[in-house]
């Protein structure tokens, strides 16, 4: 008798917001995302649009209001099957002749780069808050930038635009971080009757080690996301019981397990490849 298990969980939905782009007469946004989606975009809580979007990259663009002195509450709901998850933002619209003509929200791997410019670019100035965290003072040149959080949460962007003479518009933007699931598949599980292979594939790079009745076997291994073989001699001694477990972790040291079980009856009676 042979048995082993493993678990299988869903991804749940998530959506990453590469960047975010004001023009003179539109809002573009470019997302993707672990599934395809339906989206609808609200400004100040009223429909301003929908459409579907795919996992792989889908750019978003609806008209700019262009009303002089307002600000619009900008946000885009992102639905797949029951879950939501909402990205959200604002902008404004100065009564004054300095306003913000553009700006670029680019979330990359480890910073976040802001691309801009004003119709006052000789005397105006960017400074940026994450949080109640000063990330950029008073630069004015374009583009800006500073480290993205590694923190797990929501992270809350205030942008003020300034000019001298003129005042300040202020925009804001969020951005999530989100915790990163170290997960191991076993592809496929072979006893022969001289070797114990095992085939699998993970989330990310770590390593393993192999137990049998709770001592290691061999020294550490490699493993790669892509896909690992592992394979240890059987122990082939009659009338033998053997649990066989795999140790898998990461860098963050999170652990997974592998457990199962094999047997040799006694005689000649082997499980033959």
């Amino acid at each position: 008798v042979y048995s082993y298990y493993y678990t299988v969980e869903a991804d749940s939905f998530s959506v990453s917001v590469s960047s975010f782009y004001l023009s003179d007469s539109y809002v573009n946004t470019y997302v993707s995302s672990n599934y395809d989606y339906n989206y609808y975009i609200y400004e100040d809580n009223d429909p301003a649009g929908s459409g579907s979007g795919n996992k792989e990259g889908t750019a978003i663009s609806s008209n700019r209001d262009t009303t002089e002195g307002v600000t619009i509450d900008y946000a885009i709901k992102f639905v797949y099957s029951s879950e939501i998850v909402w990205f959200n933002t604002s902008y404004s619209n100065s009564r004054s002749a300095f306003y913000v003509e553009e700006y670029k929200i680019d979330i990359q791997e480890e910073n976040i780069q802001i691309i801009w410019s004003t119709t006052k670019s000789d005397v105006d100035s960017l400074t940026v808050y994450e949080g109640t965290v000063l990330k950029v003072d008073g630069d004015t040149t374009s583009p800006s930038s500073w480290v993205k959080s590694t923190t797990v949460g929501v992270h809350y962007v205030t942008l003020i635009f300034e000019a001298v003479t003129y005042g300040s518009i202020i925009y804001s933007f969020n951005y999530e971080i989100v915790l990163e699931v170290f997960e191991i598949n076993i592809e496929s599980f072979h006893l022969s009757e001289l070797y114990v292979s095992t085939y699998v594939t993970a989330s990310e790079n770590g390593n393993y080690q192999v137990y049998e009745n709770n001592t290691a076997v061999g020294s550490e291994g490699t493993l790669q996301s892509i896909g690992t073989s592992i394979q240890t001699d059987r122990n082939t001694t009659a009338d033998t019981f053997i649990n066989y477990a795999i140790k898998f972790w990461n860098t963050e040291s999170d652990v997974i397990w592998f457990n199962t079980t094999y047997s040799n009856v006694e005689g000649d009676f082997f499980v033959i490849e």
